[in-house]
Parts: C-alpha cells; sequence; structure tokens
C-alpha cells in the first residue's frame, strides 16, 4: 500500500511520525498470542486488525487467510493513517470513501518495486 500511493502521490508525506510495527504470525492460535483480548468473546477468525497508538502503530496480518479481502481492514486503516498526516481536515465521506476504495484493492499481485 505504501508503494502504491508513494508512486501515485510522489508528494505525499509517507511517514506519519508513529512508527508501523507489523507483525505476521502464521496461525490462528499464533495471533490470539499477540491479542488475547480480540478472543475474549469468542474467536472472530480475523485476518488482520490495525491498531493506532500515540508513539506506536501496529498492524497483525495473518498469514494463513491469503484470500481476496482478508486484509481490508489493514489497508484501510493505513490509509487513514496516511490521510491524517498529510490533511488537517477532511470531511467524513472523503476520509471513510478514500479508505474504502483503497482498503478494497487486492495488492498481492503488485510485483516489489
Amino acid at each position: 500500500m505504501r508503494t502504491v500511493f508513494e508512486s501515485a502521490f510522489p508528494n505525499m508525506r509517507l511517514e506519519t511520525g508513529s512508527p508501523l510495527v507489523i507483525f505476521a504470525p502464521e496461525t490462528e492460535q499464533s495471533m490470539k498470542s499477540l491479542a488475547p483480548a480480540n478472543w475474549k468473546r469468542g474467536s472472530p477468525n480475523v485476518a488482520g486488525f490495525f491498531q493506532t497508538g500515540w508513539e506506536r502503530q501496529f498492524a497483525v496480518i495473518r498469514l494463513d487467510q491469503d484470500i481476496p479481502g482478508a486484509y481490508q481492514v489493514v489497508y484501510h486503516e493505513y490509509v487513514q493513517t496516511l490521510l491524517h498526516a498529510n490533511f488537517h481536515w477532511l470531511p467524513l465521506w472523503l476520509d471513510e470513501g478514500l479508505a474504502e476504495f483503497y482498503g478494497a484493492h487486492d495488492l498481492r499481485h503488485l510485483k516489489s518495486m
């Protein structure tokens, strides 16, 4: 997703101030050990999630869920992070609309540049 924004918007700031740490557990059990609170209400079988904090941002992406749309929530939240780093105010419809647009894309077919 970073490469998409870097090539499409060369003047966009891609550093958000707080580092992004990405965890990529291979199984649901591994993911549970990283965020046990997410499973207290049963197993949601999530493929990934994004957590924003003041000092760090975390993305957790389960590697055994390589299906279309599985990582949409992570892409969506990452796009919003980039938007908020570059624009002080966006209407909600534009903020959510752009995040949904880019978040819904399947980027697995892109080759690294």
